[in-house]
């Protein structure tokens, strides 16, 4: 049997946070009766849970963890604050864009919306694309929460995983997007709380004054954040507003697992204020976290870790072998309440499209709604494994390991919001775009992108990863255009004639 290595009391407050979440995804189990209060919670819930759930939600492991160890490098500092402006950016313009399309009429899934405009195969790609991202980069992140489970019970990565994600298929599956939701709140309020008490447990451990250190860090760079010179292979503000607006417009405005969070608020002035807000919280919430990450730099210049250790892994390692008791409980209890909010709301969002996109085909009209969401829970389920397993595979292939996680997770996140963001730009032409135009603009999006991005460091042609969002849209609405006027030339359309392609 693996030994804690934390103390029972740390345990303790862990297994009681873990039992609460399962309780309240139990408890909400009776209020699921019908496929909308499964995938939407009947479209009832106020305005501050969708923000409290939308923060959580993109708040995983990999920014509480993985955020601190980008100022705790070496060189690193604060010009990850550069993309969140980019963010709040992003969200104003879907909030006033997109977010209106999705409340008209009856909608359970975001991809709704490219069926009623680009037909059934459009919807289905896009769903496609979706799922299979969210499955990776939200494998990734699990992989990084088993870090901490692994230092925390002296056990293997692989347990650390199977645990995480067991405990989190759990209540998903039993209460949905009501369980989902609420669960995130309370999780929200366990790893701010967790942060802020480490932030002030590691500010009272280093040597010297506050300010004696806090003039170090400032000498060491680690409070530079702007840096105003244009370049596309390196992190400025230019790249930052750019790269995350597109980033944010194409997660918060067409990503499901957002869209889901909206389309259960009780009206779309209620989803809006959520969305609004979100930007300027998250923005808060990153300096929190970067903050963390200086006061760690500071205190390990005083008391150096003997391991050679990930940059991701060192605020893991001073919450474990560090913290005293009670707080290295709390604060774990906060990493695993952000990467199961996380968790859960991937494998939710991907059985709603799975089962509203691509099984139903866009149309719940005369099916049985207590079969259907079975089928949800069933999904749930799946989604959750395949994640494990992507978890797991990092974890036995060395190769398959980064520095920084944060940077790989932004990037395939931009791949596929960016895409699907492409097509949703599409819906403004009045032009009719075939799904093998549409098809080939995806493939090219890609492959160009990648070509773009995993370019040699030293390469003319290298883009920074948070440029993937931005990169990818354009590639998808200029092939989609270009290809579609040129098929049209070819063979000019008939009026009222324009089938839709089913591969």
């Amino acid at each position: 049997m693996p030994g804690l290595a934390i103390s029972l009391v740390d345990g303790a407050i862990i297994g009681i946070y873990l039992v609460l979440t399962l309780m309240l995804g139990f408890w909400l189990t009776k209020e699921t009766n019908t496929l909308s209060d499964y995938l939407v919670g009947g479209r009832s819930l106020p305005w501050y849970a969708v923000l409290g759930s939308i923060i959580a939600t993109e708040t995983s492991a990999v920014s509480f963890l993985s955020v601190p160890g980008l100022v705790y490098a070496t060189t690193g500092n604060m010009k990850f604050l550069q993309l969140a402006l980019g963010f709040i950016l992003g969200r104003w313009i879907a909030a006033y864009w997109l977010l209106p399309s999705f409340f008209e009429g009856n909608r359970f899934s975001a991809y709704e919306v490219l069926r009623e405009r680009f037909g059934g195969s459009a919807q289905k790609m896009a769903s496609i694309l979706f799922l299979i991202t969210r499955t990776v980069a939200d494998g990734l992140r699990l992989y990084l929460t088993a870090i901490v489970i692994s230092e925390m019970l002296s056990c293997s990565m692989t347990l650390g995983i199977i645990v995480m994600a067991t405990v989190t298929v759990i209540y998903s599956a039993s209460g949905g997007i009501k369980s989902i939701i609420w669960n995130d709140c309370l999780q929200l309020i366990i790893y701010l709380l967790g942060a802020i008490l480490a932030l002030g447990l590691i500010v009272q451990s280093c040597e010297g004054s506050l300010a004696d250190w806090l003039w170090k860090a400032n000498d060491a760079g680690k409070f530079t954040w702007l840096d105003i010179q244009p370049s596309w292979q390196t992190e400025n503000l230019w790249a930052g507003l750019l790269g995350g607006a597109f980033l944010s417009l194409a997660t918060h405005g067409t990503d499901q697992m957002m869209v889901q969070r909206y389309l259960s608020a009780r009206s779309l002035k209620d989803a809006r204020i959520a969305l609004l807000l979100s930007g300027p919280c998250v923005l808060l919430q990153f300096m929190l976290f970067l903050m963390v990450g200086v006061a760690l730099w500071a205190y390990y210049q005083s008391y150096p870790i003997e391991q050679n250790l990930k940059n991701d892994q060192v605020f893991a390692h001073f919450i474990v072998h560090v913290m005293p008791v009670g707080m290295s409980g709390l604060t774990l209890a906060a990493v695993l309440s952000v990467a199961m909010s996380t968790i859960s709301s991937s494998v939710g969002s991907s059985a709603s499209t799975f089962v509203t996109d691509l099984w139903l085909g866009g149309s719940s009209a005369g099916k049985n709604e207590a079969t259907m969401t079975w089928l949800c829970r069933i999904a749930t389920a799946v989604f959750g494994l395949l994640q494990a397993i992507v978890a797991l595979s990092v974890a036995w292939l060395p190769i398959l390991q980064v520095q920084s996680v944060i940077s790989q997770v932004l990037t395939l996140s931009g791949f596929a919001s960016g895409i699907v963001l492409g097509i949703f730009l599409l819906t403004i032409s009045r032009r009719k775009i075939t799904a093998p135009s549409l098809t080939l603009a995806m493939i090219s999006a890609v492959g160009l992108t990648s070509f773009f991005v995993f370019a040699p460091k030293d390469s003319d042609f290298k883009i920074v990863g948070t440029l993937a969002a931005f990169t990818t849209a354009t590639i998808t609405v200029i092939v989609a255009t270009v290809t579609q006027s040129l098929v049209n030339l070819i063979d000019p359309p008939q009026p009222n004639n324009l089938k839709d392609f089913t591969p």
